[in-house]
């Protein structure tokens, strides 16, 4: 169970530091975002609430994920963030969803896409995961790790944390257009 929970904190992680830098790296497609959601969830609009909005966005995921991957007694406070974050995300995807709001996902960058139940699933399975290590870490944190179940935990975390990022892509292939 020690590894699985290493699996799922590096999961965790890798999601939440790739969407950080993707929403860095593609600001005005996610300042967009944010500003349809203050709009059209929140009922509000306002540039500048968009601009610290998603500067928000951006330090919470990396600085969770960094807590997630950085060893000691400040991982329960990454699992926490990741937690609250997924699921503030996953109630807005609901939201859209539910409301029929054509709400931009600039989750990872360059591909924007409407909110969809896609989302709602990726989002439901990474908050999961999170509640799950977060439970785990607590039974069973500071044991010793040996290195080949490290470097397992390793191969099946950057497989999770591809998969959840590529999630649309993969789902566009089987579905038809």
């Amino acid at each position: 169970m020690l590894y699985v929970e290493l699996a799922c904190r590096l999961s965790l992680a890798g999601v939440l530091l790739l969407a950080s830098f993707a929403k860095a790296r593609t600001l005005s497609e996610s300042r967009y975002m944010v500003a349809v959601v203050l709009k059209d969830v929140l009922r509000f609009q306002s540039q500048y609430l968009a601009r610290s909005g998603i500067f928000l966005v951006i330090v919470a995921e990396g600085g969770s994920g960094i807590l997630l991957v950085i060893p000691g007694p400040l991982i329960p406070f990454g699992y926490l963030a990741a937690i609250v974050m997924l699921g503030i995300f996953t109630g807005l995807a609901v939201v859209s969803v539910r409301k029929g709001d054509k709400i931009p996902c600039a989750c990872f960058g360059g591909n924007v896409t409407a909110l969809s139940l896609r989302h709602v699933s990726r989002n439901t399975s990474l908050l999961a995961l999170g509640i799950a290590g977060l439970l785990m870490h607590f039974q069973l944190a500071y044991q010793s790790l040996a290195l080949a179940g490290i470097v397992i935990s390793v191969g099946v975390a950057c497989l999770i944390t591809l998969l959840a990022v590529h999630f649309d892509d993969i789902v566009e292939i089987f579905v038809d257009g």
